[in-house]
């Protein structure tokens, strides 16, 4: 920002997948720092003029998406009939929690967050407003002349925001954010909230319909927890009760939820693991891994605490090692077990293939008849680039150029993947998801040069924003070769920092990654290939099997 210009407002479209994945409350905090860093304070405007945009129809048989950004699967023909089925639920819950984090930031955040379009504010034609509409109404009812209290965090994926009205009155909204509830997967969970003698409480839900509120013997509230928002009230005066009802909340039923949070960083010889108590109570257990004792781990209220598990077998630059990281916390098995590789980092743009580590691929293949096709990859990295070399043993090379690039998979050729969040194990769902990257490298049908082929890219806003080229566009500014040796052929590729972006080419960085080699001979297609994972099988639409790259000096 120029020191010299100073402006009146900022104004952010806050289009993403899920109002928490990327977390649009993070985002903002994270924004209002960096605002305050160069002078603009909490008097500066913030305006949200665009964002969600959150499909009225969700049907993936027809590849229709539920959340309608950068996407040409959507449905842009406005409302056809009335149905209150799933998508009109799910996409009213998350409007209304999008809206929740905006008013979480009363004083600097406007939230004109209105998803300016008819398809989405729309009636059908029997004139039949849609339950986005009334969520509006609802927030106005019970928010409108609300100031934000306090983020109460008593369980991972759920999130409870507490107000108090202009009577008084606290009012919280409370609601969990895992994809496996959301898809019906899972039943919700049971929320425990022990509110005190005289505590009354009405609850509602997001249509502004009253519920039977439900009490234990001990007059603790039992609140169903969904994707889908509830709000409590309370008497005037009694949100500090409230305040403290909902930090003492527990979870006791669904989800065997683990009570901490936790973030791996990997080095060469241990997992470090960051943990959080979002709780208000201490948290305090036995940690064993591999069915070995390590010691105690006592996190505080709200607090953090780290946990080192050195491995028993150091990770090395030239073969992949499985590393077995069976937590046992409690009565909690996490396991965090991974196979990986350490990345050497180079000085200059030309790295000496000669003198960097052979990583051998591994055979899956549909023929036994595959002894003249073998293979090993290469890698190297610098701050600017990730540097790739992969070697194929193979006496025939056959490349048909298909006239839809997306289906010349079926030939000689290279399948190149990024997990960037390292984050496939730990999730609930399979396949990819918006932090992933899939590149094709294609020889041409002389086998004197080759194209990088974009095939799936992450969510935008983790890249480079409306400036991210498109998946199913070929990549033909990223340096590359391909060429022919004796006895097989070699790819070649330069992949720029910025086509890697959420990554960060720093020392310590890790993330999944997946190499599939394709042979065909002399079919109608691929028959034979070379894998990195960690299954021996596809890297297609699998992150969870990618072996981890841990870059190192």
């Amino acid at each position: 920002m120029n020191p010299k210009a100073r402006f009146d407002a900022f104004a952010i479209h806050t289009y993403r997948d899920r109002p928490e994945n990327p977390d649009l409350d993070l985002d903002i905090s994270r924004l209002r720092s960096f605002m305050k860093k160069y002078g603009y304070g909490n008097e500066t405007a913030l305006y949200f003029p665009e964002g969600g945009q959150y499909n009225l129809y969700y049907i993936p048989a027809w590849k229709l998406e539920i959340a309608m950004w950068n996407t040409i699967h959507s449905w842009l023909y406005g409302a056809v009939s009335y149905e209150m089925g799933w998508t009109e639920k799910m996409v009213a819950s998350l409007y209304a929690r999008h809206y929740l984090t905006l008013l979480k930031y009363p004083n600097t955040s406007f939230g004109q967050i209105a998803a300016i379009c008819g398809m989405v504010y729309a009636i059908d034609l029997a004139m039949t407003p849609f339950a986005t509409q009334k969520v509006i109404n609802t927030m106005g009812q019970l928010l409108g002349d609300a100031v934000f209290v306090e983020d109460i965090r008593f369980a991972p994926t759920v999130r409870a925001f507490l107000f108090e009205d202009g009577q008084k009155r606290p009012v919280a909204a409370v609601w969990t954010h895992d994809p496996e509830i959301e898809k019906g997967k899972e039943d919700p969970l049971v929320a425990r909230i022990p509110f005190p003698a005289g505590c009354d409480v009405e609850v509602f839900d997001l249509m502004e319909a009253p519920r039977k509120a439900v009490f234990d013997k001990s007059r603790a509230l039992l609140l169903g927890v969904s994707s889908h928002v509830m709000f409590l009230r309370g008497k005037p005066g009694s949100t500090h009760a409230f305040a403290q009802a909902l930090r003492k909340s527990s979870i006791i039923r669904g989800g065997n939820i683990f009570p901490l949070q936790m973030k791996m960083l990997l080095s060469g010889s241990q997992a470090k693991f960051l943990v959080t108590n979002p709780a208000e109570t201490v948290y305090k257990s036995g940690v064993s891994c591999n069915k070995q004792p390590l010691s105690v781990l006592a996190v505080g209220p709200r607090a953090r605490a780290e946990l080192n598990v050195r491995f028993g077998k150091k990770l090395a630059f030239d073969k992949i090692i499985k590393q077995p990281l069976t937590l046992q916390i409690g009565k909690f098995t996490l396991d965090h077990t991974f196979s990986g590789v350490l990345c050497r980092q180079i000085k200059g743009n030309v790295p000496q293939w000669d003198k960097l580590p052979r990583i051998p691929l591994a055979k899956f293949s549909r023929t036994q008849k595959d002894s003249d096709f073998s293979g090993y990859w290469q890698m190297a990295w610098n701050r600017e680039n990730f540097f790739l070399r992969v070697f194929v043993k193979d006496d025939h090379f056959c490349h048909e150029e298909y006239a839809i690039p997306a289906k010349r998979y079926d030939n000689d050729s290279l399948q190149i993947y990024f997990d960037t969040f390292c984050n496939a194990r730990s999730k609930k769902t399979a396949g990819y998801d918006q932090d992933d990257y899939e590149y094709a490298f294609y020889p041409d049908k002389t086998g004197t040069k080759g194209r990088i082929f974009r095939v799936h890219q992450p969510e935008i806003q983790l890249t480079l924003g409306t400036a991210a080229p498109p998946s199913y566009t070929f990549a033909d500014d990223m340096k590359r070769s391909f060429v022919k040796v004796k006895g097989g052929y070699v790819y070649t590729v330069t992949f720029p920092a910025k086509y890697l972006l959420p990554i960060q080419l720093k020392e310590g960085t890790h993330f999944g990654f997946g190499l599939f080699v394709n042979d065909r001979d002399q079919g109608k297609k691929a028959e034979k290939y070379l894998t990195i994972a960690t299954d021996g099988k596809g890297c297609y639409n699998r992150p969870k099997f990618y072996p981890v790259v841990i870059l190192q000096k």
